[in-house]
This record gives structure tokens, C-alpha cells and sequence, in this order.
């Protein structure tokens, strides 16, 4: 069937006028079959010949409110123009007063602005015969008096409602030809509100895509019509309530019919309503019940449906997904009122960007125009991506000059000058933006000097997990020094080997499995690998023989050992006997940690402090918030707007952040989801709501603002994230694939596949949530990780351990148990008070054993009697 044939099914349904006419540039049939008309002939006469025929008198709806019916009317006797007349009449015998003065409401409204606007029909004076009304009579049980009755002009045509979901269905090729029919039909539209309101002196009140008509006469596939129906709120401009200046009321009415226009052409781009609402109760409609929607939508006004409307992050979610242009969909947006709206989702503020339909108007026209320069460029001013997202310059620091100072003296006179090792220690409150200082001072280079950057981030909820952090590291740092050089691993082998021995290797083997390259390269290492007991001594050794043989290869390192006042005993060792090896040269250490989280009775990193300063060189830097005028250059340099224009918005924020760096992002990106800080595409500069922006609390840490953030994901990424921050600050994508099943709704039937996790952390990257190194995934911040922690319910978090432990157990085979054994063992650890069957709780203890025996074995004592405490208390 033909898209022209799909627009004649069900169009005579509705009572419409047509009278403007509207050239569209639509492809030829000829050219691209699958397009076809947009619009087609749908007049009393069928489209192919086929010709549509009705009785002299057809009900052509039902609904509660009113009724509706088609008269034959072949001599125009009754004043019409179209052979025919629609009719519709109160449902209810006695109408409420209400009704009835909307029924008149829209009679009054008809005839007066049909005589000067061509978008509206004309309201007719009809007196019918018994013969004519028989219909009626029989349905209603007597004829009905003329309070109740409407007469108007029938012409045939779809709602722009229906108008959109042909094209959609119609799939045509490519964004430029669909545009090539919205721009002009949108062009129309505004144009006809813009002669009602400036010609007809007169404000709709209910402009919704319901009532507005789009029609095509017959034979002109590239001429349609445009008409507004539901008449019955409209108003005239100089109806001045007591007590309100007139240009105050009549600017209240316009803006009102213009917010309603830009979600109008909100669903005419998208294919969406923006009303949450309204759109799932239309997507479980019948066919029946989509004709009554239109009288339904005739009893609401614009002001009721602005309260449905679906957030602004979906709403620019949607446009993207349809392939809305940037600066199209920023059109729509600041036409609907989206921006500087606060928690309603309306605009509260005096501040409007269009103030006229006209306007409106003319800005559709310059899109007509040139629809092509659009589609492939943007303004570079203030916004990247799409629809005017605000950017963070990562490669930038503000307010650290000093301190950078400092840290690049440190890196020549080891680095560059090949001296002995150093320690830098940066030290800072959580979110002052340590991590950062540390990674755009030295990462660049350092790699410039052929040198490797090695970031060891250390996690709160993995201190259990012996050297965890420090075997990842490690495991990097070999992978990155050979860079599959054949030579280089022989080199390497050769240096360890000389260093510490046959036995070294297998140590390292043993704690690094990605070291087995070199033990598979010498037969005479395969008795070695045993998996023998290994003393702590040995362990060191073998690992400061590793470090050795990676500057013997030429090549300088910079360890970047972030959170340190979260590592283990084990791991502050082992870095310990690092720094103070006295053949340690070209090598910089930076041991970054949160001076207010360092306690000297209870943290073994005040220990290792203390060692430190005794028995090597050091250097400290202390990382402060940022101050008044350091906020407002990063703002400036944000939304590319000067110092001075954005000292109102950087003095909020700083009184709201105290300058600390993650705040002020975090804050940033909250108002931009909020509309509360946009890009205006009409002015072409940034703007914001200072009042709604300062009644905002003062933040303390950044946790509550990344779980609102949170909580606007789907289910199924929530889910996955909280199961993430259960696991720590960053996870592998082999353990994300065992969590895949249960990460889903239950009232989902098909699996969460890693496609799905894949899809969704894609989302959660994009949004600034997650960092993917490698096949790990990393929180952002440990404070993001700390928010989708929290959305766990206190009670309920050593539950969800308990869960993450046995769904791992029970997708592991042999080998992944034993990759994986320490994130299992601690995931059940944390769960145990829950574990009530006496099978369990014995499996679950030689797990323990088993990990204590691991732990041992790598020389890591602590850890290993504390695996043997839980698995004793399991019994």
C-alpha cells in the first residue's frame, strides 16, 4: 500500500477547514518509491480512483464530551463550500454550563476570526430538516437545541498528530528530505498562529497537534493546508483581566501559545510528544480511542498539559536520537520554554526568547532557506556535540601554577637528570582535584621522554584484596615496557633472571600471570612454577628486581600512587622498599592521599608516613580549593563567555562550592540538565537563572548530585552501576560479563547480554560516570562511586554483596575461581550474616581457606589471617 494510500485511511474522520496554501519540495514517487506524498488528495473522492462514500448523515465519533457527524449537504444549501457539513453536538442531554459556553466560546471565536484569518474555518447558521436529523433524533431520543449544536465547514485532512507518525512510518531517506517537509510545514504553522494572533487579534489557548489540520488538495502532492480547529478557549488579546496592565496580559498569552507551539514542533521533528503523560496514554490507545483524543485534548488548556512534560534531559535525549540538528533542536528547546524553568518545567521568569509568532516565523523562513547549513556545521561559541552541552577543557588546570612549579622541578632533577628517586606528596581534601594536578602536570612528560605514566589508584572497598591495586599496575607496566618488542621481553627475562634468579621469575609468574611470557620462552623454568610458598622478603626482592630491569631498558617511570590512605599493609611495603632502594634512579614517585582521612591511630598509611619521612627525600604539595577568581576563569573558559559576564554565575557557585573543583563541575552540569544554565540559539550566548541557582543548597561533597544524576538512567544501568560501586572503583569487563544475567529487571524475559552492559556503560561514559581503561571500567570519582553505593539502602547493602559473591561463584569455572577468588570471598565476607544454611556456610569457609592459603603463599600475612578468622566464624 502507498504512503498515499495510508494518509486516506480513517482522514475523513475529522472536522477541518482548509484555506492557506503551502508549497513542500516533496520527492517524486518516480524518483524514490518508498517515499511518496507526504500529504495526499483525500476529499470525497479516494485516492487511484477509489472514491470514498458516506451516507447522507454519518456519526463520525463518539466521545464524552461532544459528538460528531458528517451532513451531505451536494447544493452547499447551508453555506459551506465542500459539499459537505460537520456537526458536533454536546454528548450529555443537559450539558454543564461549562460546556455549554465552550461549545458557544468556540462558535463566537470561529466566526469572527474566520472573516480575518485564512487557518480558521467559519462557524455556519444551519437550521436542518426532521428528514436530515433522523440520525440524530434516534440517537439522542429528541432533536437537539441549538445551545448544544455547532456547525462547521467540512473539509477533509489529518491531524498533524497523524501527519507525523505517516511520515515516520514512511522511512524515508535521509534527515535532509524529511526536512525538507517539517521546515516548510512548521513555517506554515507559525505563520498562520502569527496572523491569528497580530490579524485576528486573538490568542488559542490549546495549540496542540490534535488541532491542527494538515491537508493536500487533490492532484498536488507539493501543496498541503494548514488549519487550526478546537477554537473553544480561544480568547481576544484585549480581554484584559481587572487589575493586570495590558501589555503584561497580553505577553502572558502569547508566550503561553508559543511555548505550546514549541511542543508542537518539538513532536513534528522528533515523532514524539513531549508530554510523558499523554504519550503512554496514546501509545495504548486504539484506533477508536486516538479519534477520541482529540475531543478530550479540546478540555485542556496550555498551562494543564506544560505541568506533563517530560524532563529536559529526555527531551534532548529524544531530539538526538532522532537526528534533529544541534540548532534545530536548540530552537525548539528555547521555543518551549524548557530553559530557565526550574522544577515545573515551564519558564517561571520574565525572560523570553521569542516574543512574537512572527518572530518565530522568520526564523523557520532562514532555515528554509538554507536547510543544508544547518545539517553538517554548528557555532563553535560556548557548545560542542549538540544542543549547547557544556565542555570541560581536560588538558587545562586553574589556579595550580605554584604547585605545578614545584612538581616539574621535581620531574627534571630525577627524570631529565637521570638523580635518585623522589616522593612528591600531594595531599588535599576529596574532590580538590589531586588527581587531575597530578595526571595534566606529569602524564605528557614524561611519555614525551619515552617514559611510562603508571597510575596506582587505590580503593576503599578493596583493602582486603591483598597488593590488589599494586599487582595491576605492575601487570601494566610489563604489558607497556615490552610493547610486544620480542627483544625487549629477552632483555627483561635476562635482567630479572640476573637480578634474582630462576626462582625471582616464578615468583613474578606467580603474581603476575601476564609474566608467563618469559617462563614459556626458558624449559628451565617449568619446574619453578609450582605455586610454592613465597616469603615476603622474596616478594620485594622480586619485584625490585622487575623495576630495576625496566630502567636497565632505558625507561624513566613516574608511580602515581592515588588514595594511598586507602592501600594495605602489604602494598605500603612493597612501595616502601621501592623508594628506599638505593639502585632506584629515574624514578619519580607522587603518593597522592586526603589529609583529613589520615588518622594516626587507625590508618597504617600514617605508619608508612612516618617511615617515609625518616629514610627518603620528599617533597609535599598541598592541593586548596580554588578561589573566587580561579572559578570564574573555568567558567569563563567553559561556556566561552569573558570574566566579567560570568562573575554573577561564578560568585553563586563559589559561595554554593567553596571553589572545590569536583563541586563546581558537578554543580555546572546539574544546571545545564536543569535548564537553568543553556545556550540560547536565538541570542548566541550563554545565559542562566541566577535567582533559581542561588536558592539552591550550599554542597559538601558532590555524592547527593551524582545520585539525582543516577537515578535518571534506565533500571537496567542503575542496577549495573550500584553492583559496580559494590565491587569498588573500577571493575573488569570479564566480571561485568558474569553479573550480565542478573542485571536486569525481573519483569524482563530476555537476558542482559554484554552487548546490553556494553550499550548502557556507553551511556554512563558519556554522561561523565565512567572511565573505560583497557577492559576495566572506572568510576569517574570515588565520590560518583560513592553516590550509586548509596542508593542502596543501609540494610541492604551486605545483601547485595552476599548476591554479588554467590552469582560470580556460580559463573566462574575452575580457572576464573582462581582469577577471581579474592573479589568473591570479599563480596561473600560482607554478606555472611545472611548465609543461614549450614552447606553454604561451610563452602564458603574453604573459599576463606582457600584465599588465606593464596594470600600466605604470596607473602602477605595480614591478609592471610584475616581470610582464616572469617572462614572460622563461617563454621
Amino acid at each position: 500500500m502507498s504512503l498515499e494510500t495510508n494518509l486516506m485511511s480513517g482522514i475523513d474522520s475529522k472536522v477541518i477547514d482548509s484555506v492557506v496554501m503551502l508549497s513542500l519540495d516533496v520527492p517524486d514517487e518516480k524518483d524514490d518509491p518508498q517515499c511518496g506524498a507526504m500529504v495526499g488528495n483525500t476529499g470525497e473522492s479516494g485516492c487511484h480512483g477509489q472514491e470514498v462514500r458516506y451516507p447522507s448523515l454519518c456519526c463520525i465519533h463518539e466521545g464524552p464530551l461532544s459528538n460528531l457527524y458528517r451532513l451531505a449537504d451536494p447544493t452547499n444549501k447551508h453555506g459551506g463550500k465542500t459539499n459537505a457539513i460537520a456537526i458536533k453536538i454536546l454528548s450529555d442531554q443537559f450539558p454543564d454550563k461549562s460546556h455549554i459556553a465552550w461549545l458557544k466560546n468556540e462558535r463566537y471565536m470561529s466566526t469572527l476570526l474566520a472573516c480575518r484569518c485564512a487557518a480558521v474555518r467559519t462557524a455556519l447558521n444551519c437550521s436542518f430538516s426532521m428528514t436530515e436529523m433522523e440520525e440524530v433524533i434516534d440517537k439522542e431520543g429528541n432533536v437537539p437545541d441549538s445551545s448544544r449544536v455547532l456547525c462547521l465547514e467540512w473539509l477533509p485532512g489529518v491531524t498533524l498528530r497523524e501527519w507525523v507518525q505517516i511520515s515516520n512510518s514512511a522511512k524515508i531517506n535521509g534527515i535532509m528530505n524529511n526536512l525538507k517537509l517539517c521546515i516548510p510545514l512548521a513555517w506554515q504553522i507559525a505563520h498562520s498562529l502569527s496572523e491569528i494572533h497580530e490579524v485576528g487579534g486573538a490568542v488559542l489557548n490549546n495549540i496542540s497537534s490534535e488541532n491542527i489540520i494538515v491537508n493536500s488538495p487533490q492532484n498536488r502532492k507539493d501543496i498541503c493546508t494548514v488549519h487550526m480547529i478546537g477554537l473553544g478557549f480561544a480568547s481576544f488579546l484585549q480581554e484584559d483581566p481587572e487589575g493586570s496592565s495590558q501589555a503584561d496580559h497580553v505577553e502572558v498569552k502569547v508566550q503561553k501559545d508559543l511555548c505550546s507551539l514549541g511542543d508542537v514542533f518539538f513532536e513534528l521533528f522528533s515523532g514524539q510528544s513531549p508530554h510523558q503523560s499523554y504519550y503512554d496514554r496514546h501509545q495504548k490507545n486504539t484506533s477508536s480511542e486516538k479519534i477520541d483524543s482529540v475531543i478530550i485534548s479540546e478540555g485542556k488548556d496550555n498551562v494543564d498539559r506544560g505541568s506533563n512534560r517530560r524532563p529536559l534531559r529526555e527531551l534532548r535525549s529524544i531530539l538526538s536520537k532522532s537526528s534533529t540538528p544541534p540548532q534545530l533542536a536548540l530552537f525548539v528547546l528555547e521555543l518551549m520554554g524548557v530553559f530557565d524553568s526550574g522544577v515545573c518545567g515551564v519558564s517561571t521568569s520574565c525572560h523570553h526568547c521569542y516574543s512574537s509568532a512572527r518572530e518565530v516565523s522568520e526564523q523557520l523562513y532562514d532555515f528554509l532557506l538554507e536547510p543544508e547549513s544547518f545539517l553538517s556545521t554548528m557555532s563553535q561559541q560556548g557548545f560542542h556535540q549538540s544542543m549547547g552541552c557544556v565542555s570541560f577543557n581536560a588538558n587545562y588546570l586553574y589556579g595550580r601554577e605554584e604547585q605545578q612549579v614545584v612538581l616539574m622541578n621535581s620531574f627534571e632533577r630525577v627524570i631529565s637528570h637521570k638523580k635518585a628517586c623522589e616522593v612528591v606528596l600531594v595531599s588535599g581534601y576529596s574532590g580538590a582535584g589531586k588527581t587531575a594536578f597530578v595526571e595534566q602536570t606529569l602524564r605528557q612528560p614524561i611519555l614525551d621522554k619515552g617514559g611510562q605514566f603508571l597510575h596506582i589508584k587505590f580503593d576503599q572497598l578493596c583493602q582486603v584484596k591483598p597488593l590488589a591495586a599494586m599487582l595491576a599496575a605492575f601487570t601494566d607496566l610489563y604489558i607497556m615496557s615490552i610493547s610486544g618488542d620480542e627483544t625487549k621481553v629477552n632483555e627483561l627475562t635476562i635482567a630479572v633472571e640476573k637480578m634474582i634468579g630462576m626462582e625471582g621469575l616464578a615468583i613474578l609468574v606467580e603474581l603476575i600471570p601476564s609474566f608467563r611470557k618469559i617462563v614459556s620462552s626458558r624449559s628451565a623454568l617449568e619446574c619453578s612454577n609450582t605455586g610454592a610458598l613465597m616469603e615476603q622478603k622474596q616478594m620485594i626482592l622480586a619485584f625490585q628486581a622487575f623495576v630495576r630491569a625496566v630502567r636497565g631498558l632505558g625507561i624513566p617511570m613516574v608511580l602515581f600512587l592515588d588514595d594511598l590512605q586507602w592501600a594495605d599493609t602489604a602494598s605500603l611495603d612493597l612501595i616502601q622498599a621501592l623508594i628506599t632502594d638505593p639502585e632506584s634512579t629515574s624514578i619519580l614517585f607522587v603518593e597522592s592521599y586526603r589529609q583529613n582521612e589520615v588518622t594516626l591511630d587507625n590508618c597504617p598509611f600514617s605508619t608508612h608516613l612516618e617511615d617515609l619521612k625518616a629514610t627518603a627525600k620528599f617533597i609535599e604539595i598541598q592541593i586548596a580549593n580554588l578561589q573566587k577568581k580561579d572559578v570564574n576563569e573555568f567558567i569563563s573558559k567553559i561556556i566561552c563567555e569573558p570574566q566579567p559576564s560570568t562573575k554573577s554565575l561564578s560568585d553563586i557557585l563559589y559561595r554554593k562550592t567553596s571553589g572545590n573543583v569536583l563541586l563546581v563541575i558537578q554543580l555546572i552540569k546539574s544546571l545545564w540538565d536543569e535548564g537553568l544554565l543553556w545556550f540560547s540559539y536565538r541570542k548566541k550566548h550563554w545565559e542562566w537563572n541566577s535567582s533559581l541557582i542561588e536558592s539552591k543548597k550550599i554542597l559538601h561533597d558532590a555524592a547527593h548530585l551524582m545520585a539525582e544524576k543516577i537515578l535518571h538512567f534506565s533500571s537496567d544501568l542503575q542496577l549495573l552501576l550500584k553492583k559496580m560501586a559494590c565491587l569498588g572503583s573500577r571493575c573488569d569487563k570479564s566480571i561485568l560479563c558474569l553479573l550480565g544475567d542478573d542485571c536486569k529487571d525481573n519483569d524482563r524475559e530476555d537476558t542482559y547480554s554484554m552487548s546490553n552492559i556494553s550499550y548502557d556503560l556507553d551511556i554512563a561514559i558519556h554522561e561523565g560516570i565512567v572511565k573505560k581503561a583497557g577492559s576495566k571500567y572506572i568510576f569517574a570519582h570515588d565520590q560518583i562511586q560513592k553516590a550509586a553505593y548509596e542508593l542502596i539502602p543501609k540494610c541492604e547493602q551486605s545483601q547485595w554483596h552476599l548476591q554479588i559473591g554467590i552469582q560470580m561463584l556460580r559463573a566462574c569455572k575452575d580457572e576464573g575461581l582462581d582469577n577471581n577468588l579474592f573479589v568473591i570471598v570479599d563480596q561473600v565476607n560482607r554478606g555472611k550474616m545472611h548465609i543461614t544454611k549450614v552447606s553454604q556456610r561451610i563452602e564458603f569457609a574453604k573459599l576463606n581457606c582457600c584465599a588465606g592459603e593464596k594470600a600466605k603463599a604470596s607473602g602477605v600475612f595480614l591478609s592471610a589471617a584475616l581470610y582464616f578468622e572469617q572462614g572460622i566464624s563461617l563454621l
